[in-house]
């Protein structure tokens, strides 16, 4: 099994898919390879030629496993944050950094209660808020997926924060992919369950999991692969977990990470 990030990783910093990345992907598939994307996005943010790998699919960082019906099918696996940890985290964020966007993911709607511009997601290049109104509405039901926007420096301050908050040990994960936003999951979040998961429910064990990524929410995916390449200029957290580092992400590195492992 392949696990394979998308930002970063697979999809260039124009979202789009390197030709023969996808080409080298698609051999193995048809030699037997299961390709699993595995990323922070939501569904819809999926480009279309990717979800033919699946299913599963990992989203949200493994907050949500989608199976062959997408969204129109209930989810393999739905691990969302409580409400009231949620709410938590949006009172914390708002009184350390006041200026801060707030966004919460719903399975596959998205709320926010400002739009900010300048402090854009891998969602938003590509879709727009389904509501956009105080989150406080939302906080009476499980959220699958919280995020915190803001400047790198006053992000950086928010993930100490809020790691270090004793009320928060074990009701939440803080995850971060990019430098300008958190994510906040559910403790038992990660891709490397996530992709051990699934690879439990095509019958296969650690042995036989691959991964490519870049950023430090790919970092226990990649330390816990068999095999496993970072970006060539992925993060650091990332290019120490991985077995190696490959070539930078303009040079195709997922195409590089098929051909020396499959041929």
């Amino acid at each position: 099994m392949l696990a394979v990030d998308l930002d970063g990783t697979l999809l260039q910093r124009d979202g789009r898919v390197r030709p023969d990345d996808l080409a080298a992907l698609r051999r193995a598939a048809a030699s037997g390879v299961a390709v699993v994307v595995a990323t922070a996005r939501p569904p819809r943010a999926v480009p279309p030629e990717l979800r033919v790998f699946g299913p599963p699919v990992v989203h949200y960082n493994g907050a949500l496993i989608l199976g062959p019906g997408g969204m129109a099918q209930p989810p393999l696996l739905h691990r969302p944050i409580g409400a009231g940890t949620a709410a938590e985290v949006a009172r914390l964020a708002r009184r350390l950094a006041p200026g801060c966007s707030l966004d919460a993911e719903v399975l596959d709607a998205w709320h926010t209660d400002r739009v900010n511009a300048a402090l854009t997601t891998a969602t938003s290049a590509v879709s727009t808020p389904d509501r956009v109104a105080p989150l406080a509405e939302l906080f009476d039901r499980p959220i699958t997926k919280l995020m915190v926007l803001d400047e790198p420096a006053s992000v950086d301050r928010l993930i100490a924060a809020l790691r270090g908050a004793a009320s928060l040990t074990g009701r939440a994960r803080v995850v971060v992919s990019d430098a300008h936003l958190l994510q906040v999951v559910h403790p038992r979040v990660d891709k490397a369950a996530a992709v051990a998961w699934v690879a439990g429910r095509l019958g296969l064990g650690p042995a036989d999991i691959d991964a490519v990524g870049d950023a430090p929410n790919d970092a226990d995916m990649l330390r816990g692969a068999a095999r496993s390449v970072c970006v060539g200029d992925g993060w650091e957290e990332a290019r120490a977990a991985a077995d190696e580092v490959g070539p930078p992400l303009a040079e195709g590195p997922v195409g590089w990470a098929v051909r020396r492992w499959y041929g």
